[in-house]
């Protein structure tokens, strides 16, 4: 119960509502601090972030330096921002992958601005504005099972191409698997290794 208060405290203070958590090692309360700051930091480079998602994992490698795994998933109002990041320690590792969010915060804002400025001159030309699209992504894991480690399920809305791309760019994957809503079929867009993107299409039989 006092955590649900906790919470709510949070969302009437205008701050987001953060899920630390740590695998094959504890987080302390002092990193759960530091954790909190860089997270009111990236909050304050874009509102509405409403949800944060703190993942920190201790990996056996050969090299010390990449033995702490953090990563970060953030929730703006539907679309999601994800960064992982390795370092020796704890807060190295938050480092990292707080400004690899840092730019990618960076570069939705400035995105969302070139939207807001096309708007603004369209609706001055009297020019309807299309709807948007929503993106909304959650993720859930699952214990191993017929061989596979890990199952993600997502919440899927239609999109086109350009967004799915930008969707990808934001997350820091190389590959999506979205609805193509121009279509109506699904589809795998990927980054080449030569550079520019590629997009798988099905073809039934």
């Amino acid at each position: 119960m006092p955590l649900i208060q906790d919470r709510e405290e949070e969302r009437k203070r205008g701050r987001m509502d953060a899920e630390i958590r740590g695998k094959n090692l504890t987080v302390s309360e002092s990193s759960k601090s530091y954790i909190t700051k860089k997270l009111d930091r990236l909050s304050r480079l874009l509102d509405n972030i409403g949800e944060a998602r703190v993942e920190l994992t201790m990996e056996n490698t050969r090299s010390q330096q990449d033995r702490i795994v953090a990563q970060i998933t953030l929730n703006f109002n539907g679309t999601i921002l994800r960064g992982e990041e390795r370092a020796p320690t704890i807060n190295a590792a938050i480092d990292a992958v707080a400004e690899t969010l840092d730019g990618r915060v960076r570069r939705l804002k400035g995105r969302m601005y070139k939207s807001e400025q096309v708007r603004k001159s369209e609706k001055s030309a009297t020019i309807r504005d299309p709807q948007a699209t929503e993106i909304r992504q959650d993720e859930e894991s699952s214990v191993e099972s017929n061989g596979l480690a890990r199952v993600k399920r997502f919440i899927m809305k239609p999109m086109p191409v350009d967004e799915a791309k930008n969707q990808m760019e934001l997350l820091g994957h190389d590959f999506f698997f979205f609805y193509n809503i121009d279509t109506s079929e699904y589809n795998v867009l990927y980054r080449r290794v030569n550079g520019g993107y590629g997009l798988l299409e099905p073809d039934l039989i």
